[in-house]
């Protein structure tokens, strides 16, 4: 059963309440990294705002896809360079500047407070989501995607900076990041923060000699 719907519409969100149902993932937002208005604001914070007041009204459960980005892009002097963002974290004194971050911070605080106070409900932080292991297939707006845009940026300047050649690169198919959230969406327990993204990690310049093969 398909139902349209806008979780940025409270009244459309809190009308959901009466269907059937146990759960709701919530995978929608706005993955730009940079915008010129409140898209980000509205789409990602807001809109999981609403989200948590129909779970708490109603007993259902919230599922937050997150993202590992939250550990920000830089960390202040007193925390270690070689910081890792562990599943129990999330403020940890992570410098935040960039919007899309931002929102995808205070979204993931938002719905843990709500869950300390009763509210049944998960975080789940994926990583670099890119195309599906099955078919290679990429999602349609692929120009406004972060990490995409980065990389037609070194085609389109033919050039690389060397100092980021071992730079570390995650790419996390969206099929099998799929399958572990609906998996982790069923965990029982006292755990409300799990990680789904590959472990696996390969350098930059895997990525840009790989570029270069399927353009020669």
């Amino acid at each position: 059963m398909v139902i349209e719907g806008d979780i940025t519409d409270a009244d459309k969100v809190n009308e959901l309440g009466q269907y059937d149902f146990e759960k709701i993932i919530n995978c929608a937002a706005c993955a730009k990294h940079f915008s010129a208005d409140d898209t980000l604001e509205i789409v990602n914070y807001q809109g999981v705002l609403n989200l948590i007041h129909l779970c708490g009204e109603t007993g259902r459960e919230l599922i937050q896809i997150s993202a590992v980005s939250v550990a920000g892009e830089n960390v202040r002097e007193k925390i270690p360079k070689e910081k890792k963002l562990h599943e129990n974290e999330l403020d940890f004194g992570q410098n935040i500047s960039n919007k899309y971050i931002d929102t995808k911070f205070r979204a993931e605080k938002a719905v843990l407070t709500a869950v300390a106070k009763g509210m049944k409900g998960q975080v789940i932080r994926v990583g670099n989501l890119m195309s599906r292991s099955s078919n290679g297939e990429f999602q349609i707006n692929s120009v406004t995607n972060g990490f995409m845009r980065t990389l037609r940026g070194y085609v389109a300047l033919g050039k690389f900076p060397v100092s980021g050649l071992d730079m570390p690169a995650e790419f996390s198919p969206i099929d099998s990041t799929a399958g572990a959230i609906v998996k982790l969406a069923g965990a029982k327990g006292d755990f409300h923060v799990f990680h789904a993204f590959s472990s696996y990690v390969i350098q930059m310049a895997d990525v840009i000699e790989q570029m270069k093969t399927k353009m020669s």
